[in-house]
């Protein structure tokens, strides 16, 4: 098991290592692990909450945001999670149509791009 301190300088800008240090105290095998997950599951998952949106499957689709947000914290994106926080978490609070299409129109971009970045680090972590 490899095992040192992320370095700021080694991950992309918006991977947050201080997440990332926390999360796995150095043990880079770990890092390697859940970004490899992270690529292969997220895509599908995104998939099916996109699918519930369109259907109006709000409860479902809430439990869908919810199954998906740590996932996005493993990567080191916690940005990305708190937006899935404000998914799941609309069935509490008033309900706003518009507030969830804003944050649902910004999440393919988002997620395409923690994707790719993951992808990136493996590779790296890889090499």
């Amino acid at each position: 098991m490899k095992t040192t301190k992320p370095n700021k300088t080694d991950f992309h800008p918006s991977i947050n290592v201080s997440v990332m240090e926390e999360l796995y105290e150095g043990d880079m095998d770990h890092i390697r692990d859940m970004f490899e997950i992270f690529i292969e599951t997220i895509p599908e998952e995104f998939d099916k909450l996109l699918s519930l949106y369109k259907d109006q499957s709000w409860e479902e689709f809430g439990r869908q945001a919810h199954k998906m947000k740590p996932t996005f914290e493993m990567v080191g994106r916690p940005d990305i999670k708190e937006l899935f926080l404000k998914l799941e978490l609309h069935k509490f609070d008033t309900f706003d149509p518009a507030k969830i299409d804003a944050i649902v129109n910004d999440l393919p971009g988002l997620v395409h791009e923690a994707i790719e970045i993951s992808r990136s680090e493996l590779q790296r972590l890889n090499a």
